[in-house]
């Protein structure tokens, strides 16, 4: 991925006029999944809010304070409280606590309140008016100590890197994924290890990776040296990825040499789709898939027979991946 310069207009949450943040904090209302039991969420705020023309010192602290110790569960009480209704337009008290408590940048990867579709549009909305957004999210979210529900503080960290994944290379976030690294939870160590892996590209690290006891790690560390220069000592990695004993690892280390060229990894693949595993024969599958190419047809059509209904499924989808690229191949050439 190209690195990524500061969007030469971007200027901050907290300097957009109030017509702007109000805009903005509408948008981010209305593209929220709307809460279960609305209603009695809203009701605190919307008193808070009745409060403010009277006593508008002591409404703001009040909302502050909630901020502070759950800004998702505030964020929801607005949604609740201004969602479908127009004379409930937010305050400027309001408008001005969500930009200096960075409140949208939190919301926005909340799976609860945030389809992965809309998130990443929104971050790319706030991400024109916001330097190092995702840099500021990642951090508020690896700094602070989980609240509540740990589960839930989790998702959040893994959304946010579903939204870093899709952004461009920013050397400042390598200590936040560092610190990943050490996160009890699996998925979020893995992630934060493709991350690393795939933008890095530090072949020692990789190799150190490559023996971690996750399998979801060594596998996400196989794909990210999909995107490493190709060199002997790549090669040499991969193929020693070839022999982990999880499916997942193995087959993206040959879906890496395959796309390195290398002579021998398809058949190593096919051989791997006959395994008596149906993990493997599935991952295969789904390898085949990823690659995309001609040579795989007739083991493919073997694996969409096969006796395991998720290497059927695998089969058959990278089957129709296949004949949309000879499609598009062949469109392309007339």
């Amino acid at each position: 991925m190209p690195e990524s310069p500061a969007h030469p207009t971007a200027r901050g949450v907290r300097e957009l006029s109030r017509q702007e943040l109000g805009e903005l904090v509408d948008e981010f209302v209305q593209r929220a999944f709307l809460p279960t039991h609305h209603e009695e969420r809203a009701r605190p705020l919307r008193n808070l809010l009745e409060q403010y023309d009277l006593r508008p010192v002591s409404a703001l602290q009040l909302m502050r304070k909630w901020v502070d110790a759950d800004p998702w569960d505030f964020w929801m009480a607005v949604v609740a409280a201004l969602r479908d209704q127009p004379e409930n337009k937010a305050t400027p008290g309001l408008l001005e606590l969500v930009a200096s408590e960075d409140v949208l940048l939190d919301t926005v990867c909340d799976p609860a309140l945030y389809s992965l579709e809309v998130a990443l549009e929104l971050s790319g909305r706030l991400g024109r008016v916001e330097p190092m957004l995702e840099v500021r999210q990642l951090s508020r979210l690896v700094n602070r100590a989980p609240s509540g529900d740990g589960a839930a503080h989790a998702y959040r960290i893994r959304r946010a890197l579903q939204i870093v994944g899709r952004g461009a290379r920013n050397d400042r976030l390598a200590p936040l994924l560092m610190k990943l690294l050490r996160h009890a939870d699996g998925k979020i160590r893995s992630k934060a290890t493709l991350l690393l892996a795939r933008e890095f590209r530090n072949l020692d690290w990789v190799a150190q990776q490559l023996t971690d006891p996750e399998p979801r790690v060594r596998a996400n560390a196989a794909e990210g040296l999909w995107h490493a220069e190709d060199s002997p000592e790549k090669s040499s990695l991969l193929w020693q990825a070839v022999e982990d004993g999880q499916a997942r690892v193995a087959i993206n280390a040959l879906v890496g040499l395959c796309r390195m060229g290398d002579g021998k990894a398809p058949r190593r693949l096919e051989e791997l789709a006959a395994h008596a595993c149906h993990r493997f024969r599935a991952s295969a599958a789904w390898g085949m898939g990823e690659l995309a190419d001609v040579q795989f047809s007739d083991c493919l059509k073997r694996l969409a027979r096969d006796e395991d209904s998720g290497v059927r499924r695998n089969a058959i989808r990278s089957l129709v991946r296949l004949r949309g690229r000879q499609a598009a191949a062949e469109a392309g050439g007339q």
